[in-house]
């Protein structure tokens, strides 16, 4: 009993020199305290703060990030869209208000991440149906041409 409260005293120690390192020196932290957590076990790693503290920038990076990029992509897509006309207006307009979204919702709508493969469907769809839709009209003028 007494070991497995030395051991959590342990951890919490280098948890508290890992984020005092973090303070100090944000742009260089010396990896010890990190090393010694990969060579204590697997287990233990998980049951540390240093796991913790990874998992939570981890989720940080793809839930934040990642869905500010792709709101960021979509006005992108949307503008050049609007102005090609390769998809109809709404298709676009959908886009900026779909964007406006992931950008101002990050974190708070848990399904607003499952929108942004839903609309690249959507706009692949609607490519193709006007690529297969003028087709039949580009063979027929070829075939008045021969």
């Amino acid at each position: 009993m007494r070991s497995a409260h030395w051991k959590v005293e342990k951890d919490t120690h280098r948890l508290r020199a890992f984020f005092a390192q973090l303070k100090s020196k944000p742009r260089h932290i010396d990896s010890t305290v990190v090393r010694d957590q990969l060579s204590s076990g697997a287990e233990n790693l998980v049951q540390s703060g240093t796991y913790a503290v990874g998992r939570a920038g981890v989720y940080e990076i793809m839930n934040i990030y990642a869905v500010k990029m792709a709101g960021v992509f979509m006005i992108s897509v949307s503008t050049i869209s609007l102005r090609t006309r390769i998809v109809p207006r709404w298709m676009s307009l959908l886009g900026y208000a779909l964007a406006l979204l992931f950008l101002l919702s990050v974190g708070t709508i848990p399904w607003a991440p499952m929108v942004f493969p839903l609309w690249v469907f959507l706009i692949s769809l609607c490519i193709l149906v006007e690529r297969f839709r003028g087709q039949p009209d580009q063979q027929q003028q070829a075939s008045m041409n021969r």
